[in-house]
């Protein structure tokens, strides 16, 4: 797995500079404002519960510690990775280098938007739903390029996740 990662960092240095730039771009409003407290965020940050809320986020922020700081971290990075994922999967479609350069700088654009990225310093679900929103369109984009058994447990667990959150 590492050899492959290698070898695709070797083949598109470009490509791996943006994506180094765009997940450091997507971190510093996460970990430079102050994380946003609501009085719905006592449901996330109580810990897992079927009553109130989707289960998901509450779970992850449990495995986080309910470390607010680390919360926005991970959600920011997430975010980041999953909007990465949907401009390589729009890439993939695109026929020709002004295209793809086109499709990528747009999706990683709204990705990098302020209605956006504002939730990841917020104790909210809206940064993991909104995150994984975009990872569930690049996974229907990679099974409808190359339907294959991988990429349709990838899809259906993250419509799965995406439900719960």
């Amino acid at each position: 797995m590492l050899e492959r990662l290698r070898a695709e960092i070797a083949r598109r240095p470009v490509g791996t500079a943006i994506a180094i730039a765009y997940v450091a771009l997507r971190l510093i409003p996460a970990v430079t404002h102050a994380a946003g407290i609501t009085p719905d965020s006592a449901e996330y940050l109580g810990g897992l519960t079927l009553r109130a809320r989707p289960p998901f986020v509450p779970f992850v922020y449990s495995l986080l510690g309910n470390n607010v700081r680390r919360i926005a971290f991970v959600q920011g990075t997430g975010g980041a990775l999953c909007w990465l994922a949907l401009a390589e999967a729009a890439r993939r479609l695109a026929h020709t280098r002004v295209a793809k350069g086109f499709m990528v700088a747009t999706i990683l654009l709204i990705g990098l938007c302020d209605i956006v990225d504002r939730w990841d310093s917020a104790m909210l679900s809206e940064s993991i739903s909104i995150s994984l929103g975009a990872l569930l369109i690049a996974c229907v984009l990679f099974y409808a390029q190359r339907p294959r058994r991988a990429s349709l447990v990838a899809l259906l667990l993250v419509a799965a996740l995406w439900a719960l959150s």
